[in-house]
C-alpha cells in the first residue's frame, strides 16, 4: 500500500550489505531532484547498513520504489527489505545533514557548526549550516570539485569566477576564501540561492559572493560579468552536454572549467562534447564512482 501524507515527511530505509549500501546511496544522491530531500547512510545491526531517504513533499512510497528498485537492479545491488516512517513536519534536511563528519579536500576543511572545535590551522576552514540545499563536500562530485579547485589555485589566480549550480555555495565560498576575489553563484533553485547567501555570511565572504536564481546561463548578470577565468559546474551529465556551447564562450582564453556530477562512464562523452567547443582535458579526479574534469583552451 502506498503511503503519502501532506505536511509530513516520509523516511524510507533500505537495508543492505555494506558495499551495496555505498553503491545505492551514491546513486541516489543523483536522484535527489526527483526522489528525496536528503539521503543518509548509516551502519545498522547484524552487519547490514541502512540507506535512508527523506522523500520530497508529495512523493509517496510507491513512487519511491519505482525509482529505487530499477536503480538497484541496474547496480547489481540486493535490497534486503525496506521500512518507512511518517515523521512530523521538521527541517529533515537539517536533521539528515547535521551528523556529517568534517572532511579535508586539499587546503579546504569542511565542517558543520557542531564541529567548530575541530577546525585546523594552516588551511581554509569552511563552515556549512545544514539547510535545504545540497553540496556538503561529502559526495564524490563535490569533494572532487574541491580537490580540482585546490589544484587550479596552485598555478592560477582567478580574478573572476562563476559557480554554476551552486547548491549550498560550498565551491563559491571555497574559491572566495582562497582568493579574496568575487564569485558569482547561480542555481535554478531559489532555496539554494538563499542557503548560499547565508553560508557566505557565516564564512565572512558575503560581500564577495553574488548569488542569483538562474536557469543554466540565462541571466543578465551571468552574461554581463563574463568572461570568467574559472567556471565550476557541479550539475549532471545531461545539462552539461546541453550547456557546452553556452558555457564555453563565457571562459577567458586561458580560463579553467571544472565539471562534475558525472558517473565514470559519462566522462568520455563529456570530454568529447567540450572538445568540439575547443577545450581539452588537463586533470581528472575519480571518487566513489564519480568523475570531476578540469578543462582548458589548448
Amino acid at each position: 500500500m502506498s503511503i503519502s501524507r501532506e505536511n509530513s515527511v516520509i523516511k524510507m530505509t533500505w537495508h543492505l550489505d555494506e558495499p551495496d549500501a555505498h553503491k545505492l546511496s551514491t546513486a541516489l544522491e543523483d536522484q535527489t531532484d526527483e526522489l528525496a530531500d536528503v539521503i543518509g547512510l548509516w551502519e545498522a545491526e547484524n552487519g547490514l547498513w541502512s540507506v535512508e531517504a527523506y522523500l520530497k513533499a508529495g512523493q509517496n512510497t510507491d513512487q519511491a520504489l519505482e525509482i529505487v528498485r530499477p536503480l538497484a537492479e541496474t547496480l547489481g545491488v540486493t535490497l534486503q527489505g525496506y521500512s518507512h516512517e511518517v515523521l512530523s513536519d521538521r527541517n529533515w534536511v537539517a536533521e539528515g545533514l547535521k551528523d556529517l563528519k568534517p572532511l579535508s579536500a586539499g587546503r579546504f576543511f569542511i565542517h558543520g557548526q557542531h564541529d567548530r572545535n575541530e577546525r585546523r590551522g594552516g588551511g581554509i576552514n569552511i563552515e556549512l549550516d545544514a539547510g535545504q540545499a545540497f553540496g556538503t563536500g561529502h559526495h564524490g562530485t563535490t569533494l572532487g570539485c574541491l580537490i580540482a579547485l585546490d589544484k587550479v589555485l596552485k598555478y592560477q589566480s582567478p580574478q573572476n569566477m562563476l559557480d554554476l549550480g551552486c547548491g549550498t555555495g560550498i565551491l563559491a565560498i571555497a574559491a572566495a576564501r582562497a582568493t579574496s576575489r568575487p564569485v558569482l553563484a547561480s542555481d535554478i533553485d531559489p532555496i539554494a540561492v538563499q542557503v548560499t547567501r547565508a553560508n557566505a555570511k557565516i564564512n565572512n565572504v558575503g560581500p564577495l559572493i553574488n548569488a542569483v536564481t538562474a536557469v543554466g546561463t540565462h541571466h543578465a548578470v551571468l552574461q554581463t560579468r563574463a568572461p570568467y577565468d574559472l567556471i565550476m559546474a557541479n550539475i549532471l551529465a545531461g545539462p552539461l552536454m546541453k550547456l557546452a556551447p553556452k558555457i564555453t564562450p563565457l571562459l577567458t582564453p586561458k580560463g579553467r572549467l571544472i565539471l562534475s556530477g558525472l558517473l565514470l562512464h559519462q566522462a568520455a562523452r563529456i570530454i568529447a562534447r567540450y572538445r568540439t567547443q575547443g577545450l581539452v582535458l588537463v586533470s581528472r579526479e575519480e571518487l566513489d564512482g564519480w568523475a570531476t574534469l578540469t578543462l582548458v583552451h589548448p
